[in-house]
């Protein structure tokens, strides 16, 4: 499995073991998956979505101010994906995670 994220400490810690975000028995898993060599992750997007057949997005939403879905990341993903597969023949499966996040001014 090769991950992808933008976030140069996400990367260093999944290269390292570690998970990026605390849920219970998940740093173990990454520890697991990385030591075996099941599981590495990169920042380069452009090779990475290109040759891949599946591409999964865990994004944050947050809701507007009116409390409507803020879809934008979720967006820019997706438009960065189909870039990225413009010139490819055959399918490419996206499957789309979120974690909602009520809105919140002092953020």
């Amino acid at each position: 499995m090769l991950g992808l994220d933008i976030n140069p400490q996400n990367v260093g810690l999944i290269s390292s073991g570690r998970a990026p975000v605390i849920d219970p028995g998940l740093d173990s898993l990454v520890r697991q998956a990385v030591q075996s060599g099941a599981m590495r992750v990169t920042s380069d997007s452009e090779g990475t979505v290109r040759d891949s057949d599946v591409s999964i997005i865990c994004a944050g939403t947050r809701s507007n101010r009116n409390g409507s879905l803020n879809l934008h990341y979720v967006e820019n993903v997706c438009r960065e994906i189909g870039t990225k597969q413009a010139d490819k023949n055959g399918y490419h499966v996206v499957v789309i995670r979120t974690a909602w996040e009520k809105y919140n001014p002092s953020v």
